[in-house]
């Protein structure tokens, strides 16, 4: 069995992941709100107008029927307003982002307390890097 300290990236990154969407969730609850709500309400209000393909960042969070079904919910409550094909928060979202920004930035403290600029862009850069390694084909073995 592998000491926990010496476990793969694999193992790292799942767990991070599994824990990020438990405080996320945990932050967000008071709100409704799941990772992917969340998710979805910054993308809006930081690209907005949103255009739906700006929200391909979510895809490896959901599908596209579930992102469209989630923005439909959004504007039924009055939070989302669509402009053809793009997507800007009202303000009353806008006044509901600031509210959920505040739980999300203590999220993002415990997360990095602890870990310099330094270190958080370093680890940033390498996952990058790890995702573009596996994204580029295999190349043959001789």
């Amino acid at each position: 069995m592998t000491p926990p300290g010496n476990q793969p990236i694999g193992y790292w990154l799942k767990k991070l992941d599994e824990l990020l969407t438990r405080r996320i969730q945990e932050a967000q609850h008071q709100a409704g709100f799941t990772r992917l709500g969340w998710q979805l309400l910054q993308t809006v209000s930081q690209t907005s107008p949103a255009p739906f393909e700006a929200l391909a960042a979510l895809a490896p969070f959901a599908s596209p029927p579930e992102i469209q079904q989630l923005l439909e919910g959004f504007r039924a409550k009055g939070w989302l307003q669509k402009a053809q094909a793009s997507y800007a928060l009202t303000a009353a979202g806008q006044r509901l982002y600031q509210q959920r920004l505040e739980a999300q930035q203590r999220v993002r403290e415990q997360v990095v307390r602890g870990i310099s600029a330094e270190e958080y862009a370093l680890t940033l850069a390498v996952l990058q890097r790890m995702a573009q390694n596996l994204a580029e084909p295999e190349a043959p073995q001789p």
